[in-house]
């Protein structure tokens, strides 16, 4: 089994990016071989989504996924719902002066022909006020709206902080 090092605190994983994680907060990650969904919508494709796992009273956690532009225009996500959140919010991180900080943002263009990820320490969605507990193992529908018009309705799964997905072979 491999080991990597990263951010164990919920919060420093979801602010600090992995590189910037001081030692006091490193632990042992695990690998997990999952199989990798993938929805399509029009020229768009969402793969992986998945979720941080909340502990009892947590309100906020954030999604990932990667996007991919198969058209030859840009595209813009420009919201996000999920029935488990009161609302979601779209987000980057910046580190003005050194010190890393979410960002709510408008909108993330996707190139045409190219595409964009969206993971710890970057481009994430932000579910807030959580009205369940997001437990391991489970999957939570996410819908995503885009500057066309088009939505993709997702099931994020749900992970531990301290697990790393990889594709299987």
């Amino acid at each position: 089994m491999k080991t990597i090092l990263s951010a164990a605190a919920l919060l420093a994983a979801l602010i600090i990016p992995p590189f910037a994680a001081p030692p006091a907060l490193a632990q042992a990650m695990t690998e997990a071989e999952v199989e990798v969904p993938m929805v399509t919508v029009g020229d768009l494709e969402i793969a992986a989504p998945w979720a941080r796992a909340t502990p009892p009273g947590q309100k906020v956690s954030a999604v990932y996924f990667l996007i991919r532009n198969k058209s030859d225009k840009p595209i813009s996500l420009i919201g996000a719902s999920s029935p488990v959140a009161g609302s979601v919010v779209l987000h980057t991180m910046k580190a003005p002066n050194g010190f890393p900080q979410m960002t709510a943002i408008d909108a993330i263009e996707i190139p045409p022909k190219s595409e964009v990820e969206f993971q710890p320490g970057s481009y994430h969605l932000m579910l807030l006020g959580l009205n369940t507990m997001l437990s391991i193992g489970k999957a939570y529908d996410v819908t995503l709206k885009f500057s066309d018009g088009t939505e993709a309705a997702l099931k994020a799964a749900v992970w531990d902080v301290g697990m790393v997905r990889v594709m299987k072979q």
